[in-house]
C-alpha cells in the first residue's frame, strides 16, 4: 500500500447488494480509509438506498462479500449522497472461517528502521534505500518492507503530522503450514503492541488480508485501533540505526513471554498503554500512569499481588531486586538528587521518592509540595526510563538504547549499553 500522508486510503469500489438481510438497488460504492483528523474507515456514495435514511443501525452487504453493521454518518439533504460508517473498527469483513496460508498488513506511523537487512532499489536518479526487517518467532515468519515512498512520507509527516502508511508485511508459518485467523490475530495484536512500544507512541494497521491455501482472499480486515499521530521528537528508547536487529531480536522474546500463559500477555499490554499514554500525557498524568505501570510489571514479576497495607515503594523495590535492577537516582537527575539529599530520611532510592511525589498529586498534603512540582519533569522521565528498563530486562535485551536521562534527543552519544550489559549478566 502507497499513499501520501493524511491523504484517504482506497480500499474498494464496488456495491451495496443488501440492507439487512434484502436485497436492495445496487448502489455504487467507495470504501476509504480516512486518515484524517483520525483513521475512520468511512463508505462513500452518491445514491444511497432509502433504507438507510430511516434506521440507526443496520445490516450491509457489498459485492465482494463484504459484510458489516453499519451506521449513516454524514448526508447530504435532498440527495442521497452521504457516508456510511462500520459501527466497530476496526472491523472484520469478510472471515471465511478457513485457514490461512499468507497475511498482508500495512503499518501507520512507525518509523524508519536502517541496518544490514536494508535494501536497495535502484531507479534513474539514484538508488534507494528501503528499510527491510524479517523476524522469526516460534514457528512464525514476519517480513516488513519500508513503502517505496517511505522517505517523502517521513518527510511530509514531519512537516504535517497526522498519519501515513510506513510499511507493508507479510506473515507466514515458516513451514509453509495453514494457521487460523484466531493465531493471527493474537500475533498482530502482540507485533501492533511490540512496535508502539519501540516507536515510544501507539501504531497501529490499517488493514489486514488473509489468503487461504488456494491464493484466494478469505479474510479482511478494514481499519486501524488507536494510533498517535506522528512526531519527529516523540521519545523512545529505540535506536533506529540497526533496528532491525533489535526488532529480529526482541519481538521472538516479546512473543515468546505471551505465549508462555502465565499471566505475560495482559501485564505487557497493560503496562505498556500506560507508559505510551505517559509518553504523550501533561506532566501530572504521567507521573501517575507511571506508578500504575511500575506496579503492574512488578505484580507479573513477583507473581504476586501488592498487598493491602505494603507501601508501594517497598513493592516496587522487590521487583527491582528480582530484576537485578538499580532504583537508585542517575546523577543525570539534579532536581530528584537535591531533593533526596535535603531530606536524606525520607527516600532510599528513585522509586520511593516516585511514589511520594505521585502520592503527592492525589493526596495533595505533603508540605514539599513546591519542591515536589519543581521537580515534575524529571520525576516523569525517570519513571519512563525505569519502566523501559524493567521491560527491556524482561525481555533480555543486551544491546544499545537511547537513554532519555543523559543527552539531547537523538545525539550519539544519547546511545549506551543497556547498565546490566555494561556490568554483565551477573553484575549488581
Amino acid at each position: 500500500m502507497v499513499h501520501k500522508p493524511n491523504q484517504p486510503v482506497t480500499l474498494a469500489n464496488t456495491r451495496i447488494v443488501e440492507i439487512d438481510g434484502r436485497t436492495t438497488h445496487e448502489a455504487a460504492v467507495t470504501v476509504r480509509l480516512q486518515v484524517f483528523p483520525n483513521p475512520i474507515v468511512e463508505i462513500e456514495s452518491d445514491e444511497l438506498p432509502p433504507k438507510v435514511f430511516d434506521k440507526e443501525r443496520f445490516g450491509v452487504v457489498l459485492a465482494d462479500g463484504q459484510r458489516f453493521e453499519a451506521i449513516l454518518r454524514t448526508r447530504t439533504p435532498g440527495t442521497r449522497k452521504g457516508t456510511l460508517a462500520p459501527v466497530t473498527q476496526p472491523v472484520t469483513v469478510i472471515d471465511k472461517r478457513v485457514p490461512l496460508r499468507e497475511v498482508h498488513f500495512s503499518i501507520f506511523n512507525f518509523p524508519t528502521i536502517l541496518g544490514k537487512q536494508t535494501k536497495h532499489t535502484n531507479n534513474r536518479e539514484r538508488g534507494t534505500a528501503i528499510p527491510h526487517t524479517l523476524i522469526e518467532a516460534s514457528g512464525w515468519t514476519i517480513e516488513m518492507m519500508g513503502v517505496l515512498n517511505i522517505w517523502d512520507v517521513e518527510k511530509r509527516l514531519n512537516r504535517e503530522r497526522g498519519f501515513g502508511v510506513t510499511y507493508n508485511g507479510r506473515i507466514r508459518r515458516l513451514d509453509g503450514a495453514v494457521f487460523t485467523v484466531e493465531e493471527v490475530e493474537t500475533l498482530l495484536n502482540a507485533l501492533r503492541v511490540f512496535l508502539s512500544f519501540a516507536r515510544g507512541a501507539w501504531c497501529s494497521f490499517a488493514s489486514a488480508k488473509g489468503k487461504d491455501e488456494n491464493g484466494n482472499q478469505s479474510w479482511l480486515r478494514w481499519g486501524a485501533r488507536y494510533v498517535a499521530p506522528w512526531n519527529g521528537n516523540r521519545l523512545s528508547w529505540f535506536r533506529s540505526h540497526g533496528g532491525d536487529d533489535i526488532l529480529s531480536d526482541l519481538f521472538p522474546k516479546f512473543w515468546n513471554l505471551i505465549a508462555s500463559g502465565d499471566g505475560w500477555e495482559e501485564a505487557l499490554f497493560r503496562a505498556i498503554d500506560w507508559y505510551l499514554i505517559s509518553n504523550e500525557s501533561a506532566l501530572h498524568v504521567g507521573i501517575i500512569l507511571n506508578q500504575a505501570a511500575l506496579e503492574r510489571l512488578s505484580c507479573q514479576i513477583l507473581q504476586r499481588r501488592k498487598k493491602s497495607k505494603e507501601p508501594a515503594g517497598r513493592f516496587l523495590c522487590e521487583a527491582f531486586q528480582v530484576s537485578n535492577l538499580d532504583p537508585q537516582i542517575p546523577r543525570s537527575c539534579t532536581e530528584l538528587k537535591g531533593l533526596q539529599k535535603a531530606h536524606a530520611h525520607c527516600w532510599e532510592n528513585g522509586l520511593h521518592l516516585l511514589v511520594d511525589i505521585r502520592n503527592d498529586l492525589i493526596h495533595p498534603t505533603t508540605k514539599r509540595r513546591i519542591a515536589f512540582h519543581h521537580a515534575h519533569l524529571e520525576a516523569w522521565n525517570l519513571g519512563q526510563w525505569f519502566i523501559e528498563m524493567l521491560l527491556l530486562r524482561s525481555l533480555d535485551y543486551q544491546g544499545e538504547y537511547y537513554n532519555r536521562l543523559t543527552t539531547q534527543h537523538n545525539d550519539k552519544e544519547s546511545f549506551v549499553l543497556v547498565p546490566w550489559a555494561q556490568r554483565g549478566q551477573g553484575g549488581s
